[in-house]
């Protein structure tokens, strides 16, 4: 299985008291299958927090993510553009760990019919 957070979108919050945010997209291939699902960063540390929390995982190195606040406004593009090649990295070194990538925490993750941490 390859999957890889290649790109992002700013979404408007779709109110007034909404704030606008930022997803990204994982793009998931698995034999001949392939799909995408949006994530927001939370989503990112939900699954983090869920694989460090689990004491299955206990002996697995879990990743850490980037940092989720910068120097500069959160929707600079280098910002956004630093914490995208990041995302990647966080699941890159998931899919190296055999027990990681076969997590049920990561099977949910990349689910496209449910956003399981919300």
């Amino acid at each position: 299985m390859g999957v890889e957070v290649h790109k992002y979108e700013q979404r408007d919050g779709g109110g007034f008291f909404k704030a606008a945010y930022t997803v990204y997209a994982v793009k998931v291939k698995k034999k001949k299958k392939s799909w995408q699902v949006w994530r927001r960063y939370s989503e990112f540390e939900k699954l983090r927090d869920a694989m460090r929390m689990d004491p299955a995982y206990a002996d697995c190195l879990i990743p850490s993510l980037p940092a989720k606040r910068g120097a500069l406004h959160r929707f600079e593009q280098l910002v956004l553009d630093a914490r995208l090649f990041g995302l990647n990295l966080f699941m890159q070194d998931i899919m190296a760990s055999k027990k990681l990538r076969d997590s049920d925490q990561l099977r949910l993750f990349l689910d496209p019919a449910i956003s399981p941490f919300q």
